[in-house]
């Protein structure tokens, strides 16, 4: 297991810092590159690597050289009828130059509008025909439960 340790000298503790050495500075610069090289880029996923008794769990996927199941067949968007991620409900706000960053409810975001003016100002008649057809066929193939989660959609749009 000590083969897959990736070791960086660039880390250090806050406050410490190397020397002007240029040699160092050259190795610092390129030793994370190399365990990125000798061990993949998701290195630090590996068990050996890993904090012990944490799971990591997120919705996001990374590439076909993990270690670990990469989240399973569960779905990769939220909000998904299949999988228990939950809002936290922590709000911390904060204001930059021009935006406000922060945490904000799904329920708020306008996912119709766009759809809605696209329906209404560019699609002919028989585009119109052609796009009823192709979501009720794939919506058929779908769980009864998403069938009627997308109604209200539809009929909101």
């Amino acid at each position: 297991m000590l083969s897959k340790l990736p070791f960086d000298p660039a880390r250090m503790v806050p406050g410490l810092h190397p020397s002007p050495d240029k040699l160092l500075q050259g190795r610092l610069f390129s030793y994370q590159d190399t365990q990125f090289y000798r061990l993949g880029a998701n290195h630090m996923l590996l068990p050996v690597n890993c904090p012990y008794k944490f799971k990591y769990s997120n919705i996001q996927r990374d590439g076909v050289s993990r270690p670990d199941k990469n989240g399973g067949g569960s779905p990769n968007y939220f909000p998904n009828s299949f999988g228990g991620y939950k809002i936290t409900g922590v709000e911390n706000n904060y204001n930059l130059a021009n935006a406000t960053v922060g945490r904000f409810k799904p329920s708020d975001e306008d996912n119709l509008s766009q759809p809605a003016d696209f329906w209404k100002n560019e699609l002919s008649p028989t585009d119109r025909q052609h796009l009823v057809e192709n979501i009720a066929s794939s919506l058929g193939n779908a769980l009864k439960e998403i069938q009627g989660q997308n109604d209200p959609n539809i009929q909101k749009s």
